[in-house]
């Protein structure tokens, strides 16, 4: 399941993000880290985190905890 966010772009964030997402049972299968992208305020970034996901209740359980955790979910 792909999940994009978007984030300051400060120290401990992709960490933070990881851990909220192994802490609900996700299992990470990739990161991309954008700075660069035109749409992306000065200080910030975009993730897209490829995930497995035990269902469709799952991959919301996960939206809902990062959302929760103060990151900004794009999809």
């Amino acid at each position: 399941v792909p999940m994009g966010f978007f984030n300051d772009n400060s120290l401990g964030q992709l960490s933070g993000v990881c851990g909220v997402i192994a802490q609900l049972g996700g299992n990470i299968i990739s990161v991309t880290h954008e700075r660069l992208d035109a749409s992306v305020e000065i200080n910030g970034c975009t993730l897209r985190i490829d995930m497995e996901t035990r269902n469709a209740e799952h991959i919301e359980q996960v939206r809902q905890g990062l959302r929760d955790a103060g990151y900004k979910v794009l999809n």
